[in-house]
């Protein structure tokens, strides 16, 4: 810092004189050469010592603020202090371009959760000490859209479910559904879908368990047990 500090006088000061008219019209030729030249050399440095200065980074963690030195700039390298930052935390796995959906809810989803918003999941990674940070929302979108067409997750776009399919584009709205959830939700909704269209044809309609076993035989399903009603059991 203290380096920084010192640059940062001789600079204001070279370019203070090269302002005043009065002085440079005292100065021979090759003194106010040597004037500029001092100004070059002085902006030259400025950049490196201003990276010098601020290497150190802190970031949050479970046991509390945990300081990084990102070591010293390349001598005559321009560099964009953000740039460098991004970088680094990069290299540190600290901020993440690309994650899995599995990740998602490893990290994101408690024990007894069975679904969670988008949005919501997006906050948590920026709010939540430890966790690294996301690149944008769209890491988040890429990997639960990964997930939904594997069977990992599912989603649930209004009242919409896609699980096991291929989604071209997911809102902010969306939410986030744990596989079990959302295979017993798309069975639902595919029976609810079923029935509409049965009675619509003025049929009766046929129970769930035909439904099942003739109409469903990749979904595999099972009879909930006795007094099990909830979706999240």
């Amino acid at each position: 810092m203290e380096y920084l500090k010192k640059s940062l006088k001789r600079y204001l000061a070279l370019n203070q004189i090269q302002k005043d008219i009065e002085l440079m019209k005292t100065l021979t030729p090759q003194r106010a050469a040597e004037l500029k030249e001092k100004i070059k050399d002085t902006e030259k440095s400025l950049p490196f010592h201003i990276l010098s200065a601020y290497r150190h980074l802190a970031f949050m963690s479970h046991q509390g603020i945990l300081w990084y030195d990102m070591g010293l700039p390349v001598i005559g390298r321009m560099e964009l202090i953000t740039k460098r930052i991004k970088t680094f935390l990069e290299e540190q796995e600290k901020l993440l371009r690309h994650i899995t959906p599995k990740y998602i809810l490893q990290k994101a989803f408690g024990n007894t959760e069975a679904e969670k918003g988008l949005v919501e999941v997006f906050e948590i990674f920026l709010k939540t000490p430890g966790l690294p940070l996301l690149e944008n929302i769209n890491v988040l979108k890429e990997a639960v859209i990964n997930g939904a067409k594997t069977g990992i997750l599912g989603i649930k776009i209004e009242n919409e479910i896609y699980f096991k399919q291929t989604v071209e584009r997911i809102p902010e709205e969306a939410i986030i559904l744990r596989p079990e959830i959302a295979e017993q939700l798309k069975q639902r909704q595919f029976q609810q879908k079923v029935e509409k269209r049965v009675v619509e044809d003025g049929q009766t309609p046929t129970p769930f368990f035909l439904l099942q076993r003739d109409c469903l035989p990749h979904f595999n399903l099972r009879p909930e047990s006795p007094g099990t009603n909830s979706i999240a059991s």
